[in-house]
């Protein structure tokens, strides 16, 4: 509508200014004048015509105009919407990308751990096979282990019956040996003491020498010399741990000893290379079974010539 008045204004200033410039001739401009005001306002009614159809024009664009920023401001929305969820993607993506670059390693990782879950799986394997073997010995030593319980009761019981058996021999035997042993109180088995025999009496003896009391004792001569003097054998010689005394270990209780065993003992130490032996040392007759002590002879050096001597010492 303003543009409508602002072209009617311009065509009626047009008009005038025509109309003041044409020279008056009379009737025939004011004819002319008429007809070019008919001119003119036919030109404007075409132009009326036209603006209204501009203007009828120019609402409908605006209209579509409007429509078309709605549409504009609808699609930047959306355009906002998807930038924002493009740049959400973009970001998962480079999450992605960055753990992508992790796979290699993982699956390296994996292999590894694939490998060792196989090397257990095996000792596993071995184990069981282990716990089942040893758990069969353990049923195998179970049962062992009841059946000895069972002997090693049995074998209790049996030894309470020997061990009584053995008390009542002991018993037994202790009342036969007092009933049988030599009263030597009994006059008939006094010691008979007589002079030194002469060692030149002992020819089987002679020229021999020992190298210790000991080798002299298990020599045969000199067992078979002691058993025509005590009427027994020596069963054997022994020392006991660190000690220097030597024990004559006789077979039977002697029927008796005299002075000649008190020469073969200096026949014995004369002739025998002491060297091992320390200054002064025992020798104990003593027999093997009833453990009885028959006589102790006491070796040593004599301060005057240096040399072993020997002396009875207990009988």
């Amino acid at each position: 509508m303003v543009a409508v008045g602002k072209l009617l204004l311009a065509a009626s200033l047009t008009g005038t200014v025509a109309v003041s410039t044409a020279a008056w001739d009379g009737g025939e401009n004011v004819q002319a004048i008429k007809s070019y005001a008919i001119s003119m306002s036919d030109k404007v009614s075409a132009l009326a015509g036209d603006i209204s159809f501009l203007n009828s024009s120019i609402s409908g664009k605006n209209e579509q105009i409007n429509k078309q920023k709605g549409k504009i401001a609808e699609l930047e929305g959306t355009i906002a919407q998807l930038t924002a969820e493009r740049d959400d993607l973009q970001a998962e993506v480079n999450r992605l990308t960055e753990e992508n670059a992790q796979i290699p390693e993982l699956k390296t990782q994996i292999e590894t751990l694939k490998a060792r879950i196989v090397e257990l799986e095996g000792q596993v394997t071995g184990l069981q096979a282990s716990l089942a073997s040893l758990q069969a010995d353990y049923d195998n030593t179970a049962t062992e282990l009841e059946k000895a319980n069972g002997e090693i009761s049995k074998a209790n019981q049996e030894s309470q019956e020997l061990k009584d058996y053995a008390a009542t021999l002991e018993s037994e035997s202790a009342n036969t040996y007092n009933a049988a042993k030599v009263d030597r109180t009994n006059p008939m088995y006094a010691v008979e003491e007589t002079n030194p025999t002469n060692p030149d009496e002992f020819p089987t003896l002679q020229g021999k020498g020992w190298n210790s009391l000991t080798y002299a004792f298990i020599d045969n001569d000199v067992k078979e010399v002691i058993n025509g003097i005590i009427k027994t054998s020596v069963y054997q010689v022994s020392s006991s741990g660190n000690s220097p005394d030597l024990t004559v270990w006789l077979a039977e209780t002697p029927v008796y000893h005299d002075g000649d065993l008190d020469a073969l003992m200096d026949f014995l130490v004369k002739n025998t290379n002491i060297v091992d032996e320390p200054s002064s040392f025992n020798v104990d007759f003593v027999v093997l079974n009833s453990n009885t002590h028959i006589v102790t002879y006491n070796i040593h050096v004599d301060d005057a010539t240096g040399q072993y001597i020997v002396n009875r010492v207990s009988n």
